[in-house]
């Protein structure tokens, strides 16, 4: 089967809206051929990641959590601080949020690329 590829370019573009594209495409929901237990041949591509359009109030006070493991591990950042320094992780989040949490999500994930091109 051969592997269908789609490029969308995030320039100007609102995180959420790009991010909601990338969860159709990856799951193929617009298709005749949907089904929630299978996964497609399909690996999308997102380009200049870090010029998307400046988050409002909602984003601002957005904190992205993780835990080291260890007691008072807890390390938390804001979306804008986090976007500076990495766009691309927090695209991924966004990305990995929408998608249903079963045992295709890590194999969904694998088929999104993102492009970080500084000019």
């Amino acid at each position: 089967m051969n592997q269908v590829r789609h490029t969308i370019d995030a320039k100007g573009k609102s995180l959420g809206r790009v991010a909601s594209e990338v969860v159709r495409l990856l799951q193929e929901k617009d298709l005749p051929t949907f089904l929630p237990n299978n996964i497609s041949n399909v690996s999308v591509v997102v380009l200049n990641i870090q010029k998307l359009r400046p988050f409002g109030k909602g984003a601002a006070t957005k904190k992205i959590t993780r835990h080291t493991g260890y007691p008072g591990g807890l390390r938390v950042k804001s979306v804008p601080e986090l976007f500076k320094k990495n766009p691309a992780k927090v695209f991924r989040h966004a990305v990995e949020g929408m998608l249903p949490a079963n045992k295709l999500r890590k194999r969904m994930l694998r088929r999104l690329v993102i492009h970080n091109d500084e000019e």
